[in-house]
């Protein structure tokens, strides 16, 4: 790279390699040509300027990282927090909704009393 230009675009390179039957020298799995087309193993090969921005982005992130981190902590305690009390007032309802059955229940049994004991006394007056 020369003033963020690739002089060795296009230029031919003969380094030690195998030559296969189209005649192109190989070095491992990748064509030795495949070495001056501008590209890598991800795409093309970036500028000296747009790599330099780019790892200026990453080191701004992982600065901001710590903090991000400790927002999302906050919110998982928050949440915690909120499911704990909605598991209580689940419970309490829970336990309200057995407390007005069970007085439901005792006062039907407490007016079928009451009617036998009614029934029972007309009974005996007749």
């Amino acid at each position: 790279m020369s003033n963020s230009v690739n002089v060795a675009l296009d230029c031919k390179v003969y380094p030690e390699g195998k030559v296969d039957s189209k005649y192109r020298v190989q070095t491992g799995n990748r064509l030795l040509s495949a070495m001056t087309d501008g590209r890598n193993f991800y795409g093309e090969i970036l500028s000296l300027r747009a790599w330099m921005s780019q790892l200026a982005r990453r080191r701004a992130l992982e600065q901001e990282r710590p903090y991000l981190i400790g927002i999302q902590k906050q919110h998982y305690e928050r949440q915690k927090r909120i499911l704990t009390v909605t598991r209580y007032v689940a419970v309490l309802l829970a336990i309200g909704v057995a407390v007005v059955l069970f007085g439901n229940y005792r006062s039907q049994v407490h007016q079928r009393v009451k009617m036998r004991e009614r029934f029972a006394a007309d009974l005996h007056d007749e």
